[in-house]
């Protein structure tokens, strides 16, 4: 017999492009110190190809920042009609903000809430870089994605995640620690 499995509810509130304050350049962060590479990304999480979203990650003043890896190969099928919103975007803040809760705790978490998601501008299929910023606060993590310009392309409130059970191998986490603890 069928199983179904709800992995997440939301409400979707579609408007008219129009002037955001919101949508305002944002902080475009730059290395300042370690990083930590894709490799050493993904020999803990276990996405596929299409989600290893990034490039690199690395501290940057009380939060983290990733950029994104490309290129990446086609996350759905059709490929047309694009989809509304990028989740890789969102998938890059969600893992961005992930290796800092690695780096700085040694905590794996899964998603378990965003408060909101919205979609300021597309990315073009030029290449542009892309970075996603993620800062904890009171309410969860924040974050957001700007290119090289600090044009906003997305940005997230109300992130917040669920601890997964056991603990990783402290040679998987080091180099995600070494990157978090840096100070330029």
């Amino acid at each position: 017999e069928p199983q179904e499995t709800v992995h997440f509810r939301a409400r979707v509130r579609l408007a008219p492009e129009a002037a955001d304050r919101a949508a305002e350049a944002r902080h475009v962060p730059a290395v300042e110190g370690v990083s930590v590479g894709a490799a050493d990304i993904y020999r803990i999480y276990f996405h596929g190809p299409a989600y290893q979203v990034m490039e690199s990650a690395w501290r940057d003043g009380d939060g983290v920042a990733g950029r994104l890896a490309g290129p990446l190969p086609p996350d759905h099928r059709p490929e047309e009609p694009p989809a509304l919103m990028d989740p890789r975007l969102i998938e890059l803040c969600f893992q961005t903000a992930g290796v800092g809760e690695l780096g700085s705790r040694g905590r794996m978490a899964l998603p378990l809430h965003v408060d909101r998601v919205r979609t300021h501008r597309h990315p073009g299929v030029d290449g542009v870089p892309l970075f996603a910023v993620a800062r904890p606060g009171d309410g969860g993590t924040d974050a957001y994605v700007v290119d090289g310009e600090g044009r906003l392309y997305l940005s997230l409130s109300g992130y917040r995640t669920v601890e997964m059970p056991g603990g990783l191998a402290a040679d998987l986490v080091a180099p995600l620690r070494a990157a978090m603890e840096a100070r330029p």
